[in-house]
């Protein structure tokens, strides 16, 4: 037999979480796709939808860590059905002003869309690892 679409019950809601990020430090930075210390990078994010059909979702970026500067954080995520998902647009600009040490932060995010709002958060690396 076939596999059918099957209907699942109890999600009456999105799920979002993010399945991947990059992030382009190559305006400024050194390219390598890791946020420096004093670099600047745009940060694009893969959310996936792991509930029901979201509509016009989009999403606000924030960080309590004191030494990351989030200058642009706000994206469109726009619409994604069960299992769906999608890359933001290059929208968000982050700078580190201390990232001489490779730390890990987490990063808030608010999604909002059509009848539902939904925080969570996801770990973000910045800095350069010590090298022997």
């Amino acid at each position: 037999m076939l596999a059918t679409d099957q209907e699942i019950s109890g999600i009456e809601r999105p799920l979002l979480l993010v399945a991947d990020w990059e992030i382009d430090d190559s305006d400024g930075g050194d390219g390598n796709g890791n946020l420096s210390a004093g670099e600047q990078g745009w940060l694009r994010l893969l959310v996936e939808n792991r509930g029901a059909w979201g509509e016009n979702i989009s999403l606000r970026l924030s960080s309590s860590d004191p030494l990351l500067v989030i200058e642009q954080d706000s994206t469109w995520v726009g619409t994604l059905d069960l299992y769906g998902e999608n890359w933001t647009a290059w929208d968000l600009l982050l700078a580190d002003s201390h990232a001489d040490e490779l730390r890990y932060l987490d990063l808030d995010l608010h999604f909002s869309g059509t009848g539902f709002e939904q925080d969570t958060s996801f770990v973000f690396r910045v800095g350069d690892p010590n090298l022997l």
